[in-house]
């Protein structure tokens, strides 16, 4: 009589514990998927700050440069390292003219 006691409530153990299981899993992979939306959703607003920033600036759309944040960044001719635009110079090499 105690061995089937023991088999119910490790059948019951089992099932409580294939379903934290399953919770922790599920949840691991919507942060996944979140993280990779959101990503997509920074390079398309990437994208529309570049065309719309970028000509009100009175700047061309170009490759060397990137935006962050609301800082127009652009690559050091020298270096090639990114620099933000209201630098003189470039901060890492001391180069003064960028691409």
């Amino acid at each position: 009589m105690g061995s089937i006691w023991i088999i119910i409530l490790s059948i019951f153990g089992s099932i409580i514990v294939l379903i934290i299981c399953r919770e922790i899993v599920c949840w691991y992979y919507k942060i996944n998927i979140l993280v990779e939306l959101m990503t997509q959703q920074n390079k398309l607003l990437s994208e529309i700050a570049k065309k719309s920033l970028l000509p009100s600036r009175g700047i061309s759309n170009s490759e060397n440069i990137t935006i962050v944040g609301n800082k127009l960044q652009k690559k050091c001719k020298k270096c090639k390292k990114e620099c933000d635009e209201d630098y003189g110079g470039c901060p890492h090499c001391g180069h003064n003219t960028f691409e």
